[in-house]
């Protein structure tokens, strides 16, 4: 019993250990989020009349309060263009030149496919879906291409995701949970925009937000698999790589 025990604490302090458990986690992160969004994507692929239900009552009562208020109207329509995809695009781009400059190659690199393989993907997507935008007769607003997932949604949180990877470890614990709560409240605001000016159903904006959450998680897992086997001495769960002493993914 004492020698299982002593193995025990000896695995949980081993960092190659306590990375294999870190990759596990991140897996079944990624596995348990993108289950929900294929049994989405199934629903709306074939029309599904509850979730067809669901949507079209919430965004008829999205609609109502869109047309009598023109004033949140216009500060929505501002929402939607600030938190456009390109935006997220553009941040991203800055930080990954910071950290080429900082000779933080690989989570450079990270970043960069992260956010070019949701943008990517959100295509595709689309693709696969094939569902029309919502349809009201008196529009307060409108957006091109097909309605599932919500590209706002998806890009906005991928991008939040990937910039609080990247600054999170360099900011104080109270610092932390405010730009956490900052981030949730942009993602939340973006999605709450795109559904109210009828442009997007619910499902889409949860859909967007189901599947970024589980890319990027994927991605982490990646990169962390990628990391181990290009450079064995960086065996510390969080470590950055042999150029930077930052880390990727915080306790």
């Amino acid at each position: 019993m004492h020698n299982r025990s002593t193995e025990a604490r000896r695995r949980r302090l081993d960092p190659d250990s306590r990375l294999g458990l870190e990759l596990t986690l991140w897996g079944i992160a990624a596995f348990v989020v993108l289950v929900p969004f294929g049994v989405l994507l199934a629903l709306v692929r074939s029309h599904s009349s509850g979730l067809q239900s669901v949507d079209r009552t919430v965004d008829a009562h999205a609609h109502t309060l869109a047309v009598g208020h023109p004033g949140l109207v216009r500060f929505l329509n501002d929402v939607s263009t600030a938190g456009a995809p390109r935006t997220f695009w553009v941040l991203v781009a800055l930080i990954v030149v910071v950290l080429v400059i900082k000779r933080a190659g690989r989570l450079a690199l990270w970043a960069a496919v992260t956010m070019a393989g949701a943008a990517l993907l959100d295509n595709v997507i689309k693709t696969v879906a094939d569902r029309a935008r919502p349809y009201f007769a008196d529009p307060v607003a409108s957006a091109p291409g097909k309605s599932f997932p919500s590209g706002h949604a998806l890009e906005s949180l991928a991008g939040c995701a990937i910039l609080l990877a990247v600054a999170l470890p360099l900011m104080r614990p109270l610092w932390r949970r405010i730009t956490v709560a900052a981030a949730v409240a942009v993602v939340g605001l973006i999605g709450f925009a795109r559904v109210t000016l009828g442009v997007h159903y619910l499902s889409d904006v949860v859909g967007g937000w189901i599947f970024a959450a589980g890319w990027v998680a994927a991605t982490m897992a990646a990169f962390r698999i990628w990391r181990k086997k290009t450079d064995p001495q960086s065996s510390q769960p969080g470590a950055l790589d042999a150029a930077g002493s930052q880390r990727l993914v915080t306790s």
